[in-house]
């Protein structure tokens, strides 16, 4: 047997398909591909990362059917991008390229309190205009899920490619002011068609230094 043999039956019983063909599917593969891989004996590692990140799994196990998967079930991977920054001030034009960071459900669930985790995604601060809430360089929660804009919250959103975060505050008169929770920075006062036409990308759900991850 090859080793890529076991490896594509772990694949199979955890995804709950039978054929390699329905693999390709649920991977965008051509068959040939595939047939290609067999070949070689080994399907590329990033592919077998990417897999492992996606669906909270220990990669040791993937490739060698490990035990090890016992200690990884009750953990969740959240998304990191180190090089998009949300700014707390000038504008920041950002170039995606993601990571993934894990924790124990359990203490994701304790410390993010939001419906669903899968949402959840992971993104530097840029600047000092949401100071003291957000400090430059906090890496922050946003909630993906979460883009009805509710009164005093914080949100991330895009505006001309250029990525932001603010505090949204309702107004009485039906205008939404995007402000800084730093006093030296100013704000800014949105009627509410601008807002529907806003590009919101999520609710900031919590924030840590970059060495407390």
């Amino acid at each position: 047997m090859k080793k890529i043999d076991p490896i594509l039956i772990r694949l199979r019983e955890f995804l709950g398909i039978r054929k390699d063909t329905e693999l390709c599917e649920i991977w965008g593969l051509k068959y040939g591909t595939l047939n290609t891989w067999k070949a070689r004996d080994a399907i590329p590692k990033k592919k077998l990362e990417n897999f492992a990140k996606e669906h909270n799994l220990s990669l040791d196990w993937i490739m060698n059917g490990s035990k090890a998967q016992e200690k990884f079930k009750d953990t969740i991977s959240f998304p990191y991008f180190p090089n998009i920054r949300a700014s707390a001030g000038a504008g920041y034009v950002n170039e995606d390229d993601a990571g993934y960071i894990s924790y124990p459900l359990s203490y994701a669930n304790e410390i993010l309190k939001v419906a669903n985790l899968k949402s959840i995604e992971m993104i530097l601060v840029d600047g000092v205009s949401m100071s003291p809430t957000l400090q430059n360089e906090d890496v922050i929660f946003v909630d993906r899920s979460d883009i009805d804009v509710k009164s005093h919250k914080i949100y991330v959103y895009l505006f001309e490619d250029e990525v932001y975060v603010k505090r949204f505050i309702k107004r009485l008169d039906g205008t939404v002011e995007i402000k800084s929770d730093n006093v030296e920075y100013g704000s800014e006062i949105i009627d509410k068609d601008s807002l529907k036409s806003m590009n919101i990308i999520g609710r900031v759900v919590k924030n840590m230094r970059l060495e407390d991850l």
